[in-house]
Parts: C-alpha cells; sequence; structure tokens
C-alpha cells in the first residue's frame, strides 16, 4: 500500500518538476533573444535604471532589517513587522 502512495507522488513529482524545466528552459530561451539589434544607448539606460532601482530596494530592505532589529517589539506586527518586509 505505502509503495503505491510513494510511487504516485514520485510520478506526480516527475511530472511537475519536468514542467518546471521546461518552462525554466523556455525562459532562458526568450532571455537570450535579441529583439533590439543597435540599440546599445536604450539598453545603458535601461541596465542604469535596474541600477538605481536595485540600490533603492536594497537600502530600503536593509532599513527594514535594522529597524526590526532595533526595536523587536514590533517583530510580531502583521503592519510594520518582519513578515512584512517581504511583502512590502
Amino acid at each position: 500500500m505505502m509503495l503505491g502512495i510513494r510511487e504516485f507522488f514520485f510520478s506526480l513529482d516527475h511530472v511537475i518538476y519536468n514542467f518546471a524545466a521546461q518552462i525554466y528552459d523556455f525562459m532562458i530561451v526568450l532571455a537570450k533573444l535579441d529583439l533590439f539589434n543597435n540599440l546599445t544607448t536604450a539598453q545603458d539606460i535601461i541596465n542604469r535604471l535596474y541600477i538605481v532601482v536595485g540600490v533603492i530596494m536594497f537600502f530600503r530592505l536593509l532599513l527594514s532589517l535594522v529597524q526590526a532589529v532595533v526595536d523587536p517589539d514590533k517583530a510580531g506586527d502583521k503592519k510594520g513587522g518582519t513578515g512584512a518586509i517581504v511583502t512590502r
């Protein structure tokens, strides 16, 4: 009985992970497409915007973590606690 259940979940996992692998491969193919051949200036602007947004989000996350360390009473708060760091 236990072997049948185990085989069922193994085959279910196999199907799910194969599908996820195919989706991942498709996303990699899409990411490698070169839709804009000679737009290096636009790509430079986009890359700089990504850097700026990344730095802003990094410091926002860092500030939230520092606030959680400084005031541990708010860690359980649903609106401003550590769980809300991810949802902001």
